[in-house]
């Protein structure tokens, strides 16, 4: 006997044995589950899909209650939103296990790093170079300069040494160029809509790619003679080689940006005529004022920016016999590193903290030291003399007491920051740091006038500047389309943090025991005396044999779970009921799927389709209370109770709890 009710409004005639559920899908209507799949008996256990049904008190799974003649029915409210919400987050709050690799979090630009190395073990060079050009726009060059802010966290370092990244994605970004030259991708269909870009560093180069992805018309203005801003003319060439960096950026030229170079802000151009000529603006002029030495005689000594410029000009100023640096940022190391390599034969290092000594720095600081360069610190710069025949007399205080060293060059590497007169000048609010924005859409007080990287940051590392012209294009693309300019819509990402000795040896377990690969490095007379790299190029072997320490430690299943992506949707907090979480577990018995018991919801998906299925041992539900779990019964393997239906079960499973397995092994590679 078929039924006829009433779902959001609108009528709906089922058949008999029709659920709430049935009736609001033959509408059209999308709700929510992740325990219920078509041609199974119903087992209701998530309660995702609840509904309001009038004249009950309380909200009903719509996945078992039958469609009744004359219901009306709610499937969206303020209150069914919230019941959701509390359902989500109450089965996150006892999940095992990292949706993305603690590596990819880390990423200021979000990287897929795991991706990007299972295409490399694959021989699949061109689809790693896709996966970083997802993300980052110039590639070979940050994969230079990066702080290695992944290597920090990368799980395989708690085990040996972390993966070396940087150097794969190296590898990667100069395989694709040595194989195919320089990928220039298709730009969008054009919308006849036109951005100025004030800045063509690292965040508006990163701006204008992925904004002509969309088809938008980009000018990019600069007040330099070259674009690349800080990457050209704050890096070092033995750091960041010049060709490469004209090579990517020749890519967005051919995408279709255009330059007007020479060009400074607020002298050979208004913000108020590039409002009216162009739909939108950013600003990414980057933080280039230097904070002054604060000591007398301060004005003695050379501007770091002013230095690192002439250098890469081709104009590098004599230094003579030796060289003081007075600073504690990555500029200072970077003028020593550069001093050394124009002939001085004495390199010291002042810094007026111990700040230099931090992780992101400790390598750059190693190759200075190696180099020869002298580190004092702390030492504050009290007075700066000249003393005669070009030379300087340098005081300087520390612990306490005072000491006097002489250069023939004197190097201020202060603090960069944001030259907020000019902000304030264009009628721009200021923060403390540079440009004062939205945090989530980069907007400014003026609607149509954006601003990313280290104009709103003040100084910081190219990589995070490069994320910033991604998010801003994204937001300047939505405001050109009309749309509401919301920013990045991000997935939520459940984190396992800290592992116990257990986890850990549960992650190693079966991980195979592989020496970290060396990069190989240049003759150091050599390195000091010319301005090529410092490192030297990773084979294709040991590439593929760094790659394969991959732990691999995001989801099987991150781009299909439903339990994240109801999540997002719904807006629910991971950490909403803390308490103590299941151990994270990882059977790996089954040739074709992985299980993770801790991500385990208790569904019965996999149990009721084993049994349609009619395998012989199947799955089952074990233990009773919180304990309970799902198995093959009487603790058999895993690949003993799911022989004909593994891959419908990991199709089926909402967590990823069950997940085919990977293919990335050599022999896939050889294969592919």
């Amino acid at each position: 006997m078929s039924a006829r009710l009433t779902v959001d409004g609108r009528q709906v005639e089922v058949g008999e044995r029709a659920t709430i559920l049935d009736a609001a899908r033959k509408l059209g209507i999308v709700i929510p589950t992740l325990c219920h799949a078509d041609g199974l008996r119903p087992a209701p256990s998530c309660f995702l899909c609840v509904v309001q049904v009038q004249g009950e008190p309380h909200l009903v799974p719509s996945c078992v209650v039958p469609a009744q003649d004359g219901m009306v029915v709610t499937t969206d409210s303020d209150d069914i939103r919230a019941a959701r919400r509390t359902a989500l987050e109450l089965l996150l709050s006892d999940h095992a296990g990292d949706c993305e690799g603690p590596c990819t979090l880390a990423c200021p630009a979000g990287v897929d790093i795991p991706e990007l190395l299972r295409c490399l073990v694959a021989g699949r060079y061109g689809e790693a170079a896709a996966v970083m050009r997802e993300r980052i726009p110039l590639p070979g060059a940050l994969s230079r300069i990066c702080p290695g802010y992944c290597e920090r966290v990368c799980r395989r370092g708690e085990r040996d040494e972390a993966v070396a990244i940087r150097a794969l994605t190296r590898f990667v970004a100069d395989t694709e160029y040595a194989m195919h030259g320089a990928h220039v991708p298709q730009p969008g269909e054009p919308t006849d809509r036109k951005v100025a870009i004030v800045g063509a560093g690292p965040a508006g180069l990163s701006a204008a790619y992925y904004l002509l992805l969309e088809g938008h018309g980009c000018t990019l203005f600069d007040q330099h003679a070259e674009p690349g801003g800080n990457f050209r003319y704050g890096l070092p060439s033995f750091r960041l080689p010049r060709g490469l960096l004209d090579v990517e950026i020749d890519v967005i030229r051919k995408m279709g940006a255009r330059f007007r170079l020479g060009t400074r802000l607020g002298e050979d151009v208004a913000l108020d005529d590039l409002r009216r000529e162009y739909d939108a603006v950013l600003l990414a002029m980057g933080a280039g004022m230097e904070a002054p030495l604060g000591c007398e005689g301060g004005e003695l000594a050379l501007s770091v920016l002013e230095f690192l410029c002439m250098v890469s000009e081709g104009a590098a100023p004599h230094v003579g016999g030796e060289v003081v640096v007075l600073g504690d940022g990555k500029e200072a190391v970077d003028a020593a590193r550069t001093a050394v390599r124009l002939g001085t034969s004495r390199v010291a290092l002042l810094a007026e903290s111990s700040s230099l000594a931090t992780p992101f720095l400790d390598e750059h600081l190693a190759s200075a030291r190696a180099e020869g360069v002298e580190f004092v610190s702390p030492a504050r710069p009290t007075e700066i003399v000249r003393v005669g025949d070009g030379r300087f007399r340098v005081a300087c205080q520390r612990d306490g007491g005072s000491f006097i060293t002489e250069a023939s060059v004197v190097i201020s590497a202060q603090k960069r920051s944001v030259d907020l007169s000019l902000v304030r000048s264009l009628g721009l609010a200021v923060s403390q740091r540079g440009i004062e924005v939205e945090r989530e859409t980069l907007r400014t007080g003026l609607g149509d006038v954006f601003a990313a990287g280290e104009a709103v940051s003040g100084s910081s590392w190219g990589v995070r500047a490069v994320a910033a012209g991604r998010l801003a294009a994204l937001c300047i693309h939505q405001y050109l389309c009309g749309a509401e300019v919301a920013g990045e819509h991000r997935l939520l990402s459940v984190r396992m943090g800290q592992l116990s000795e257990k986890e850990r040896a549960e992650l190693f377990r079966g991980t195979p025991e592989r020496a970290p690969v060396r990069v190989p490095g240049t003759d150091m007379a050599r390195r000091k005396s010319s301005f090529g790299g410092v490192e030297g190029e990773l084979s294709e072997p040991d590439a593929v044999a760094e790659a394969e320490r991959c732990l691999h430690c995001d989801c099987e299943a991150k781009g299909t779970c439903k339990l994240r992506r109801y999540a997002s949707e719904y807006g629910a907090v991971a950490g909403r009921f803390r308490g103590e979480r299941r151990a994270f577990e990882r059977d790996v018995s089954h040739p074709d799927v992985v299980y993770e018991p801790g991500k385990c919801i208790l569904c019965g998906l996999c149990v009721r389709i084993a049994e349609a299925e009619q395998e012989r041992l199947g799955m089952t539900f074990a233990r009773r209370g919180f304990v309970t779990r799902t198995g093959v019964p009487f603790g058999g393997a895993l690949q003993h109770g799911l022989k004909i239906s593994a891959e419908r079960c990991a199709a089926a499973c909402p967590t990823g709890a069950l997940a085919l397995r990977r293919r990335m092994s050599r022999i896939d590679r050889a294969s592919s």
